[in-house]
C-alpha cells in the first residue's frame, strides 16, 4: 500500500469513528454542533462539516431552537430525523408486531398468531407485515429484528428447542428476501441484555473491560452474554444454554433448572403442603400467592424458595470459576421474590467464592425487567444495524469522490 493510499485509509477509518460518536450521542438526544463536538472532542468546525454531511444524507435533520441563555446566538441543534426510515420488529416472545421510525415511536402494531411455530405461521406473519408497511407506505423500511424464543442454529437454521421445532424456513434468509433489508435475528435473552445496556441497569458502564451475565429462572434457565460491550452467542449462536446442563453434583438426569424454576419450587411446595405441612397458601395458589407468603415469612414457602437459592449460588458460582464474569443480572420470575431471595443467593455465591480465596469479586443485580426490554433490545440491535450503513454509505462516497476527482485529472 502507497503512503497516499495508507494515509486516505486512515482518513477513512477516523471518519468513520467520529461519525459513529456523533450519531451515538443522537441516539436519544438534541444537540447543537458545538455542544455534540465538545462532547465528543471535535472542534466546532470539525462536528459542524460531519453534521452538515449527515443532515444531507438525511440521517438528522435540524429542529426547533431553544435558547438556553438571555445572551448570544441561538444554537442550531438537531436530532435523527424520524422519517428517515422505520423499523419492524417481529416478537416472538411476546408474539407481535410492531413498526416503529427511527426515534423510537411506535407507528403501528399487530399481534401474531399464537401457538408452535410452523411454515404457516412464518408465512402469515410476513403477510402481517406487508399489510402493516401498505397502510404506512411513507414509512421506507431500513431493518427488521426478529426475537425468538429457544435456540437456532445460526449457521446452518437448524431448530433445537422452542417455538421453531417444527419450522423448516430459515428465518433471516426468509425475511431478507421478502422485504429486501437487512435482518437482525437473536433470542429474546440477546435482545434484553442489549437493551439492559443501553438504557438499563448496566447503561452506566465505561465500554470497555466488562464481561457480563443476564441470567434468567422462570420456567426454566438462560443466559445472555457480553464481553467488552458486545453479545457473545458461540461458534453457531447458541451460547447460554446452561438449563439442561446436570452439573451441579447430582445423578445424571437431573438438569440444573430441575432444581431452581418456579415449576419446581410449586411442585414442591405442593407436595409439601399434601403431605400436612402448615402453610398459608390456598391448594391452587398462584405465583403471585407464592411470592406473597414468601414477603410474609410463610414457613413451608420460606424453606422452600431459600433452599434453592443455594442451587442458584451453586450454578452461578460455576459460571464465574469459568468465565469471570465481573456482572450477574438477575431476571426471570424468581427476582420477584425481591431482595431476600437475592441476598441469598449473594450470601451464598460469596461462601463458594472464598472457598477459591475469594481472588473473584462478582456483583449481582438485578433487572429492570419488564417485557418491553425485548422490543427495546431488537430495536436498538436494528438501529445499529441502519447507523453502520449509513456511516459505510458516507464513507464510500467520500472515497469514490476522491476517486473520480483523480481520474478527471
Amino acid at each position: 500500500m502507497s503512503m497516499q493510499n495508507e494515509s486516505a485509509s486512515k482518513h477513512s477509518l477516523m471518519k468513520g469513528k467520529n461519525m459513529r460518536l456523533l450519531i451515538e450521542r443522537f441516539r436519544n438526544d438534541t444537540f447543537s454542533t458545538f455542544r455534540v463536538g465538545k462532547q465528543i472532542g471535535l472542534s466546532t468546525g470539525g462536528a459542524k462539516k460531519l453534521v452538515d454531511e449527515i443532515v444531507e444524507g438525511g440521517l438528522l435533520v435540524r429542529v426547533p431552537p431553544v435558547r438556553l441563555y438571555a445572551q448570544g446566538r441561538t444554537p442550531l441543534n438537531y436530532a435523527l430525523n424520524k422519517d428517515y426510515g422505520s423499523i419492524l420488529i417481529v416478537n416472538y416472545a411476546e408474539f407481535a408486531v410492531t413498526l416503529r421510525d427511527l426515534t423510537g415511536t411506535v407507528i403501528a402494531s399487530a399481534p401474531m398468531p399464537v401457538g408452535r411455530i410452523e411454515n404457516e405461521h412464518i408465512y402469515k406473519t410476513a403477510q402481517i407485515m406487508r399489510d402493516m408497511l401498505a397502510a404506512h407506505p411513507a414509512c421506507k423500511l431500513m431493518a427488521i429484528s426478529i426475537a425468538f424464543v429457544g435456540r437456532i442454529n445460526k449457521k446452518t437454521c437448524s431448530y433445537f428447542s422452542g417455538q421453531f421445532c417444527s419450522c423448516s424456513i430459515d428465518l433471516e434468509q426468509y425475511f431478507r428476501g421478502e422485504f429486501g433489508v437487512d435482518v437482525i435475528i437473536e433470542n429474546d435473552l440477546n435482545f434484553a441484555l442489549l437493551a439492559e445496556r443501553r438504557g438499563g441497569v448496566i447503561s452506566d458502564l465505561s465500554k470497555d473491560n466488562h464481561v457480563v451475565c443476564l441470567l434468567s429462572i422462570g420456567r426454566g434457565v438462560a443466559c445472555s452474554i457480553m464481553i467488552e460491550d458486545k453479545l457473545y452467542t458461540g461458534a453457531n449462536g447458541i451460547a447460554g444454554e446452561i438449563g439442561h446442563n446436570s452439573n451441579l453434583g447430582e445423578p445424571l438426569g437431573r438438569t440444573v433448572e430441575s432444581f431452581i424454576e418456579w415449576d419446581t419450587i410449586r411442585d414442591t411446595i405442593s407436595a409439601r403442603q399434601a403431605a400436612g405441612e402448615k402453610t398459608g397458601l390456598p391448594a391452587d395458589f398462584t405465583f403471585a400467592d407464592a411470592v406473597a407468603a414468601y414477603q410474609a415469612d410463610d414457613p413451608l414457602v420460606c424453606d422452600v424458595v431459600d433452599g434453592t437459592t443455594v442451587y442458584v449460588a451453586q450454578l452461578i458460582g460455576n459460571m464465574v470459576l469459568f468465565m469471570d464474569f465481573d456482572i450477574i443480572i438477575l431476571s426471570g420470575l424468581v427476582v420477584a421474590f425481591g431482595d431476600r431471595y437475592v441476598e441469598n443467593v449473594r450470601a451464598a455465591l460469596k461462601k463458594i467464592l472464598q472457598a477459591h480465596n475469594n481472588y473473584l469479586q462478582t456483583d449481582i443485580i438485578v433487572s429492570r425487567g419488564g417485557e418491553d426490554l425485548i422490543e427495546y433490545g431488537a430495536f436498538e440491535a436494528a438501529r445499529d444495524v441502519v447507523f453502520e450503513r449509513f456511516i459505510e454509505m458516507c464513507v464510500n462516497k467520500e472515497t469514490n469522490n476522491k476517486e473520480e476527482g483523480k481520474q478527471s485529472i
